[in-house]
């Protein structure tokens, strides 16, 4: 191996955890351990990993469903999480209240709610947050649409809405797990390095969650 080649090498190797340390510094060390932060409020790695748990003993009791890799489970967290955590603060300043109701609607019956985390690799006690996220992002759009908004326009809109409340909050992703997340149900967080992403023998990845959920 070259000098150079071993440069780079050892360069690559120190900028993510140089990245996952200007992450602490910036935000305390009261936020040590975080995943993702969104103003004062913390996801923490432990968070995660208990909801990654959740869903490994999910598809235990479900040996047929399709799974998703840990790395995928621990993406969707982590999105889900911060869309939650923007959508409420929109919800917030534009005046959008979620009724019990509406969160049933979108979950639909009790005995359905599992296969909705299975489906969409949302920890089960993380589903009512989900579909509360929904609940906004679906009124808001509605609201854009009824106030002339063309309807391949209002995603887009309402996209760029929630980018500036979440960066009016401070959202930030611990460099470890990922980066490339945008505020918007269709997104979800880019795995820090795809190529680490396990395959199951013989076949591809399963695909990432799907963000949404069927009302």
């Amino acid at each position: 191996m070259s000098p150079n080649q071993t440069s780079r090498r050892r360069t690559v190797a120190l900028v993510v955890p140089l990245l996952a340390l200007a992450f602490l510094a910036g935000c305390g060390t009261q936020k040590a351990g975080s995943a993702a932060i969104a103003g004062d409020d913390r996801l923490s790695q432990s968070d995660v990993t208990d909801q990654v748990d959740e869903m490994v003993a999910l598809y235990d009791d479900n040996p047929d469903a399709q799974r998703l890799t840990d790395e995928q489970l621990t993406q969707a967290a982590i999105s889900w999480w911060l869309n939650d955590q923007v959508l409420t603060e929109y919800a917030s300043t534009n005046d959008i209240e979620v009724t019990d109701a509406q969160i049933d609607q979108v979950l639909g019956p009790d005995d359905q709610r599992e296969q909705i985390s299975l489906s969409a690799g949302v920890a089960p006690s993380q589903l009512e947050a989900a579909a509360r996220a929904v609940v906004v992002y679906q009124t808001a759009a509605q609201a854009l649409s009824d106030g002339g908004i063309g309807q391949q326009q209002v995603a887009a809109e309402l996209n760029t809405q929630l980018g500036e409340v979440a960066d009016s909050i401070g959202v930030r992703v611990n460099p470890r797990f990922g980066g490339g997340w945008t505020p918007g149900l269709e997104q979800q967080l880019q795995p820090r390095n795809p190529d680490r992403l396990s395959s199951p023998a013989g076949g591809e990845a399963p695909p990432s969650p799907e963000p949404t959920f069927a009302p």
